[in-house]
């Protein structure tokens, strides 16, 4: 599914630089008000992992929204970031959208993006509870030696976890 905002560029209508709400059209936006073409800003979504892992497998660390679209710069105003205390490896989900001008509704979709990103693949401590790893993938080698790297971490925690409460 396809979110994005249409915006008239007609400086003379009404609905001059007004986001109009659109589902699965990213192809032409014709302005309601003054019939005139505009142009379209999609929600994007990005996946950044430093380790080169697939974003299916990826643990993510943080979730970003972009928004507070300014259309005449064609430009996002604010970011929130949303991350998992103490954990400093692991990958970024990014999303730009047009659809969202507060502050507050974008630290919930933030929020909402990284569990739902994350869903199945961490405990409520943050430690990574899922690893998959496909032997018939031609990066199985590299998928194998991030488990490593995960388990490693999720050890290193739980070690220094129990050293604090002893």
């Amino acid at each position: 599914m396809i979110r994005a905002a249409g915006f008239c560029e007609n400086p003379e209508c009404g609905d001059f630089h007004k986001g109009v709400f659109l589902l699965n059209q990213t192809d032409t936006f014709c302005c309601p008000g003054c019939r005139q073409m505009g142009f379209i800003e999609a929600e994007k979504k990005t996946y950044r992992d430093l380790n080169g892992v697939d974003k299916q497998q990826a643990v993510y660390r943080e979730a970003r929204v972009k928004y507070d679209y300014k259309p005449n710069e064609r430009k996002y105003g604010f970011t929130a970031v949303v991350s998992i205390p103490g954990m400093q490896r692991g990958a970024v989900f990014e999303i730009a959208s047009p659809l969202f001008r507060t502050e507050r509704r974008a630290l919930k979709l933030a929020e909402y993006a990284l569990c739902t990103v994350n869903s199945g693949r961490l405990n409520s401590d943050g430690l990574s509870t899922e690893i998959r790893i496909d032997l018939c993938s031609p990066e199985w080698k590299e998928q194998i030696e991030h488990a490593g790297k995960i388990l490693g971490e999720r050890d290193r925690r739980l070690k220094g976890a129990l050293e604090v409460k002893e």
